[in-house]
Protein backbone atom coordinates (compact mmCIF):
# COMPACT_ATOMS: atom_id res chain seq x y z
CA UNK A 1 0.00 0.00 0.00
CA UNK A 2 2.81 2.23 0.77
CA UNK A 3 4.04 2.21 -3.20
CA UNK A 4 0.60 2.75 -4.10
CA UNK A 5 0.05 5.82 -2.00
CA UNK A 6 3.57 7.45 -2.66
CA UNK A 7 2.86 7.12 -6.44
CA UNK A 8 -0.68 8.91 -6.11
CA UNK A 9 0.94 11.62 -4.70
CA UNK A 10 3.64 12.07 -6.51
CA UNK A 11 0.78 12.34 -9.43
CA UNK A 12 -1.45 14.58 -7.24
CA UNK A 13 -3.80 12.03 -6.68
CA UNK A 14 -6.54 11.65 -3.71
CA UNK A 15 -4.60 9.21 -1.54
CA UNK A 16 -6.29 6.90 0.96
CA UNK A 17 -3.84 3.80 0.67
CA UNK A 18 -1.54 6.33 3.37
CA UNK A 19 -4.39 6.01 5.90
CA UNK A 20 -5.59 2.62 5.42
CA UNK A 21 -1.64 1.27 5.29
CA UNK A 22 -1.39 3.40 8.70
CA UNK A 23 -4.55 1.44 10.67
CA UNK A 24 -3.28 -1.52 8.66
CA UNK A 25 0.58 -0.91 10.31
CA UNK A 26 -1.06 -0.57 13.95
CA UNK A 27 -3.30 -3.67 13.74
CA UNK A 28 -0.05 -5.52 13.41
CA UNK A 29 2.06 -3.77 15.84
CA UNK A 30 4.43 -1.74 13.19
CA UNK A 31 3.97 1.43 15.28
CA UNK A 32 7.28 2.97 13.13
CA UNK A 33 5.82 1.89 9.96
CA UNK A 34 2.37 3.66 11.20
CA UNK A 35 3.99 6.70 12.13
CA UNK A 36 5.53 6.83 8.38
CA UNK A 37 2.03 6.38 6.89
CA UNK A 38 0.34 8.45 9.06
CA UNK A 39 2.85 11.03 8.08
CA UNK A 40 2.72 10.65 4.72
CA UNK A 41 -0.83 11.14 4.85
CA UNK A 42 -1.23 14.44 6.45
CA UNK A 43 1.80 16.13 5.64
CA UNK A 44 1.06 15.30 1.90
CA UNK A 45 -2.06 13.21 1.08
CA UNK A 46 -4.10 15.66 2.83
CA UNK A 47 -3.02 18.46 1.23
CA UNK A 48 -4.58 17.12 -1.89
CA UNK A 49 -7.64 16.18 -0.60
CA UNK A 50 -10.87 18.64 -0.71
CA UNK A 51 -13.52 18.91 2.14
CA UNK A 52 -15.53 17.34 -0.76
CA UNK A 53 -12.99 14.42 -1.96
CA UNK A 54 -15.11 10.93 -1.61
CA UNK A 55 -13.18 7.63 -2.15
CA UNK A 56 -14.85 4.31 -2.26
CA UNK A 57 -14.23 1.62 -0.13
CA UNK A 58 -15.67 -1.31 -1.43
CA UNK A 59 -19.58 -0.09 -2.54
CA UNK A 60 -19.38 2.41 0.47
CA UNK A 61 -18.77 5.62 -0.61
CA UNK A 62 -16.50 7.69 1.73
CA UNK A 63 -15.87 11.18 2.80
CA UNK A 64 -11.76 11.52 3.10
CA UNK A 65 -12.08 15.22 4.97
CA UNK A 66 -13.88 12.95 7.94
CA UNK A 67 -10.53 11.10 8.99
CA UNK A 68 -8.47 14.05 9.01
CA UNK A 69 -8.80 14.54 12.82
CA UNK A 70 -8.10 11.09 13.45
CA UNK A 71 -5.09 10.84 11.40
CA UNK A 72 -3.56 14.13 12.93
CA UNK A 73 -4.14 12.54 16.70
CA UNK A 74 -2.63 8.96 14.90
CA UNK A 75 0.54 11.12 13.68
CA UNK A 76 1.10 12.99 17.46
CA UNK A 77 0.37 10.33 19.43
CA UNK A 78 2.75 8.08 17.77
CA UNK A 79 5.55 10.69 17.29
CA UNK A 80 5.09 11.41 20.74
CA UNK A 81 5.53 7.85 21.82
CA UNK A 82 8.60 7.27 19.37
CA UNK A 83 10.01 10.05 21.41
CA UNK A 84 9.76 13.16 18.88
CA UNK A 85 8.54 15.89 20.87
CA UNK A 86 7.37 18.99 19.83
CA UNK A 87 9.86 22.35 20.19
Amino acid sequence: MEKESRERVSRDELDVYSMLAANTYLAIGDSASALRMARLFVDTSMVFMSISSYFVHGITPANGAACWPRMMLMRADLAAAAGHHAI
